[in-house]
């Protein structure tokens, strides 16, 4: 029993250190000059974030873009050693296999050299014993650029940070062990010929992103209480850019597939292992709370558009009078409605759609490599599950206020004709578009802050002279329309056509879920064509919808996955009001 006893605390401890927790150590250096003649710095000092209020600036700052955690580090140094000036010269993010030493690269700052090795261990789950050792060397002087004493100083450098003589003719200005735990950010200050040298650590999962996108939070997610922390797998390349990303957790498919397209213009701190910059996979949560959603508790107010011409700013102010007469208007009314709709099914990849250049994964799956294509592959289609439907119904639309109701009468399904009123097409992906309201999401005077828009010419539309204006949304702005064009007759100014870019947030739900699988983000277009006139609004004659996936065709290319189209007439008005006055 013994004996078992031992071989079994054997396996156990080489299963351990088989599996060995993986980490990433970032580190950035700053140079700085005491406001007094004389330092009062007058050793090495290390103060931890989490313990050092003084330091908590930068607590709040460990999943902010490198830029303002470097500004929170200078702020709070700056005030903690009274400094003059503050310099940073250069960070580094360091892989560390959890087993073995880091002996970094040196990382030359005319007229100095620096040298980074780490002796780290693991002492608790989340904190590592770290023996830090610092090496320098600095010139007194530094030549003219491109004289030849420059060339000769930079050997100079270059000979002293050698790997096989740096501890030698390097001075090593810092050395002590100390803890270092996980996304608690960590200051070594070093005092160094009346200056002091300023390291400021952090062992974290992840590297640092240099530029973070926040993924659009629409206002009726919020209102119906969708919120929660969705998790995603991010896959850098060696130069810190987004080549994947993967939803582990899912909040809801808008916000999945929000979030993937925002941290698809991420970039990060490349990650150095051996020497070389690696590609690296790691996970991130965002939390979809509206309490301390950025920007919702007091939403900046965006800068006005334009300056726009006469032109311009004359179709923008009578589409926004047209489009808060039908937003405000009151409405029962009946159509036919005839729906073709095709629901392409493809043979999908078991796994986002990559190039396995490299690939290896450890035992913790924290050491995933991988190297992504930018494009995804061709997507070829499946035949035999595409499924194309045919419907004719009576649609009912009643509006009072905001509140909108929407009925359809099944008379036909695929060919067949329904006994009347027995069947109706519940199907959200049809609620969901409300074409005749598309326009509302761009062009009333409150949602035309946050778009910029140009004049793109003239056309003609059913006979009618019409001014084409495009729409972008600006950075920054919450909405789930980010693009439009729209045509506006010149005389009446009522909106002759409508082209939207964007999916509604419900009815399809199972392409964001499918898309987020293979990696990719659907896009949408909707086209909607107003032609029936009463009382001053024009309704929807045909309305197209399609759905594309990115693929990779010649370099670049989309696929359709959905493909609708819908046609009204014979309507029937029993109430249309848009001034308080009621036509029946």
């Amino acid at each position: 029993m013994r004996k078992a006893a031992l071989v079994w605390i054997l396996l156990v401890a080489i299963a351990q250190a088989g599996a060995a927790q993986e980490a990433l150590i970032q580190a950035r250096f700053f140079r700085a000059s005491p406001s007094a003649e004389k330092s009062s710095l007058v050793g090495p000092e290390i103060l931890s974030a989490s313990s050092d209020p003084r330091l908590s600036p930068l607590l709040e700052k460990v999943d902010a873009p490198e830029s303002e955690l470097r500004a929170a580090a200078l702020e709070s140094l700056t005030k903690i050693y009274a400094l003059d000036t503050t310099q940073f010269l250069f960070s580094q993010v360091l892989s560390w296999d959890g087993r073995a030493e880091i002996r970094g690269e040196p990382v030359f700052q005319p007229p100095a050299v620096f040298r980074l090795d780490a002796f780290p261990s693991w002492h608790f789950v989340a904190e590592i014993s770290l023996r830090l050792d610092l090496y320098l060397k600095e010139l007194p002087t530094w030549p003219f650029s491109g004289s030849p004493e420059e060339a000769a100083a930079l050997r100079t450098l270059r000979g002293a940070a050698a790997p096989d003589s740096y501890r030698k003719k390097m001075n090593k200005i810092f050395g002590a062990d100390f803890p270092l735990r996980i996304m608690d950010p960590t200051v070594v200050a070093v005092p160094v010929r009346g200056k002091i040298i300023f390291l400021v650590l952090m062992a974290a999962e992840r590297p640092q992103p240099t530029k973070i996108i926040l993924p659009t939070y629409p206002d009726e997610l919020i209102r119906r209480g969708v919120s929660g922390k969705a998790r995603f797998r991010i896959s850098i390349d060696e130069t810190g850019a987004v080549h994947n990303v993967r939803v582990l957790t899912s909040v809801h498919p808008y916000l999945d597939d929000a979030a993937c397209r925002a941290i698809r213009q991420w970039t990060f701190e490349p990650v150095v292992q051996d020497r070389s910059a690696v590609p690296v996979s790691f996970d991130w949560t965002i939390d979809f709370d509206p309490a301390r959603w950025p920007g919702l508790a007091s939403k900046p107010e965006l800068p006005a558009g334009g300056p726009y011409s006469p032109e311009l700013k004359k179709i923008l102010e009578q589409g926004a009078a047209y489009a808060e007469r039908l937003s405000g208007a009151a409405m029962d009314f009946v159509c036919e409605e005839t729906i073709k709709t095709t629901n392409y099914a493809m043979y999908l990849p078991e796994k986002a759609v990559v190039d396995k250049r490299k690939t290896t994964v450890s035992s913790s799956g924290a050491g995933e490599l991988i190297m992504v294509s930018p494009f995804p592959r061709i997507l070829p289609r499946n035949p035999y599950d595409t499924r194309t439907n045919r419907f004719v119904c009576d649609c009912q639309m009643i509006k009072k206020g905001e509140r909108i109701e929407e009925r359809r009468i099944l008379l036909k399904e695929n060919g067949t004709s329904v006994e009347s009123g027995h069947k109706s097409l519940d199907d959200k992906q049809y609620t969901a578009l409300r074409p005749l309201f598309a326009p509302l999401a761009v062009l009333t005077a409150d949602r035309q802050k946050y778009y910029d828009f140009r004049f793109a010419g003239e056309e003609t539309m059913g006979g009618k002279p019409a001014a084409v204006i495009e729409a972008v949304a600006k950075p920054g702005a919450v909405t789930a329309t980010p693009a439009a064009k729209i045509w506006i007759d010149r005389e009446s100014f009522r909106i002759l056509q409508c082209e939207t870019e964007g999916l509604p947030l419900e009815g399809y739900e199972s392409v964001f879920e499918e898309a987020s699988k293979i990696g990719i983000s659907p896009v949408s277009t909707m086209t909607t064509i107003f032609g029936e006139a009463k009382n001053g609004v024009l309704f929807p004659t045909r309305v197209s919808l399609r759905i594309d996936y990115p693929v990779n065709v010649w370099g670049i290319g989309k696929r359709a996955k959905i493909e609708t189209d819908i046609r009204y007439d014979k309507y029937k008005f029993f109430t249309v009001d848009t001034e308080n006055k009621i036509i029946k």
